[in-house]
């Protein structure tokens, strides 16, 4: 059975990013975080490649699933720039919950780092690495 891959937090100390190319890997990781199975949402909404879900695991730590299904139509390099798209999601709303706005912004270069850090283990977990 295919199952999330979680991607290194060593940027930060900051939310578990895991990364589900398949309804059935998601559907088995909302039930390994003790979602209750009514609250459980659509992988993908009708039409989108890739999708963000925000939860809490049963410790009360954040987790971003990130959702995205495989597509034969995508080259490689589509596929990267989805997950690039979906690496900012995960640093606009992880920043956005530790209160990093206004004096508290992090500077554009460690903003960078950060999303090309998240950018880069999401395309090792597509890889299977």
């Amino acid at each position: 059975m295919p199952k999330v891959r979680y991607i290194s937090r060593s940027l930060i100390d900051g939310p578990y990013v895991g990364l589900c190319l398949s309804e059935e890997a998601f559907k088995a990781e909302l039930k390994r975080l003790r979602v209750p199975e009514h609250q459980w949402p659509q992988a993908l909404s009708v039409g989108s490649h890739a999708e963000m879900h925000t939860m809490r695991n049963p410790q009360g730590n954040t987790v971003f699933l990130i959702c995205m299904k495989r597509n034969p139509k995508f080259s490689r390099i589509e596929s990267y720039a989805t997950l690039v798209h979906e690496a900012i999601h995960v640093w606009q709303k992880w920043s956005r919950s530790i209160g990093a706005e206004g004096d508290y912004e992090p500077g554009d270069e460690f903003e960078a780092y950060a999303i090309q850090s998240i950018s880069q283990r999401l395309m090792e977990a597509f890889e299977g690495k």
